[in-house]
């Protein structure tokens, strides 16, 4: 959790500048990337038993997470980067099997909530972005650890996405898509999925989509 109180620091110190060519991509994006590709390996130092040779192919996933420095975009490949820095930390025994459910509630969380105020902030351009036809232009995961907490129809209530948004990743990712101003129109698939009376506990057609949109991609 400090490296991302550290990268939440970066984005406070580093505040968007007049953009007047485009309504996506603020250039000071840039200038937050290559702070925290700098400061990444120092910060992974102070990782406890971490060991000193994988630093530096850590500290490139740990930056890569955060959005493309060039396209000043962000999408689904991007927050891979973020999993797969998690699954080597892993590998290397600095995280354990007995943690899974500390680093989804605290970690990936708190790493979605870090990415929300970046989104705001630079205003990052979804990155391969499919539109209507997905259930987040920037985010998947979220849903699949975040379903089996609630019933899909639940979601068609304003009053209860309020009220849980806090507590359930599920309700806070549906609240964050509902700014736009009706979730039948610009997210038909989760309103397709809230139909459903029950979810099964690894949903079929999320882990499809999420292996044939992320992970079976070329560039990765």
């Amino acid at each position: 959790l400090v490296l991302l109180d550290s990268v939440e620091r970066v984005a406070r110190d580093t505040p968007p500048v007049e953009n007047f060519e485009s309504r996506f991509g603020n250039l000071a994006f840039r200038m937050f990337y290559d702070c925290v590709s700098e400061i990444s390996p120092e910060l992974h130092t102070s990782l406890p038993g971490l060991p000193s040779e994988a630093i530096e192919e850590l500290s490139v996933c740990f930056s890569e997470a955060w959005g493309n420095r060039m396209r000043i975009d962000f999408g689904s490949g991007m927050e891979l980067n973020f999993l797969c820095w998690l699954l080597c930390l892993e590998w290397l025994q600095v995280l354990r099997k007995t943690d899974h459910r500390a680093i989804i509630i605290r970690l990936f969380w708190r790493y979605i909530n870090t990415m929300r105020i970046l989104q705001s902030t630079y205003w990052l351009e979804p990155a391969g972005s499919h539109g209507v036809w997905g259930l987040d232009d920037c985010h998947s995961p979220p849903f699949l650890f975040g379903h089996k907490y609630t019933r899909p129809k639940a979601i068609h209530y304003p009053e209860m996405v309020v009220e849980y948004l806090k507590d359930y990743m599920y309700f806070t990712c549906i609240a964050f898509i509902n700014s736009a101003p009706s979730l039948r129109w610009h997210s038909p698939m989760l309103n397709d999925i809230s139909a459903m009376r029950l979810l099964p506990p690894f949903p079929p057609g999320m882990l499809k989509m999420y292996l044939a949109e992320v992970l079976n991609k070329l560039p990765l």
